[in-house]
């Protein structure tokens, strides 16, 4: 019970109106840039963009997650069209990521909430350094 009101008044506070329509939209194109023309997977616009709206970190992860999910649906899609997809990488890395996508979720629940609150972000953010610093560079 305690868990349904935690949820009803979070989702008072993020209620899109405005310009919170516009912030969203505006990260949402953002990200789809990245993954459609850098193949990046569009984190850190998805992240960051959620954070301005005010979700807490553990929202913020699970919905950036389901965002990514269209992303690379649509990278897919764009890169097999142009004849620029392997297969075989392309297995190794999703077998990867399924795996650590179904471990992820069960070692942050046994995570107190609050750590996780002041750790994610920063690593977040240090991630979205390396990754621009990465394409300045190379």
């Amino acid at each position: 019970m305690k868990k349904k009101k935690i949820y009803q008044k979070i989702k008072k506070k993020l209620t899109l109106t405005g310009y919170k329509r516009i912030i969203a939209s505006f990260f949402g194109v953002i990200s789809g840039i990245l993954a459609g023309v850098f193949g990046l997977s569009g984190t850190a616009p998805v992240t960051a963009g959620l954070y301005s709206l005010g979700l807490p970190t553990l929202m913020v992860v699970g919905t950036t997650v389901f965002v990514l999910v269209f992303n690379s649906i649509a990278g897919v899609g764009g890169y097999f069209l142009l004849g620029r997809f392997d297969i075989t990488l392309t297995i190794l890395l999703g077998s990867g990521a399924v795996l650590g996508a179904f471990l992820g979720p069960k070692l942050l629940s046994r995570i107190d909430k609050k750590i996780i609150e002041k750790v994610i972000p920063p690593i977040l953010i240090l991630i979205s350094i390396i990754f621009g610093l990465s394409l300045i560079l190379s």
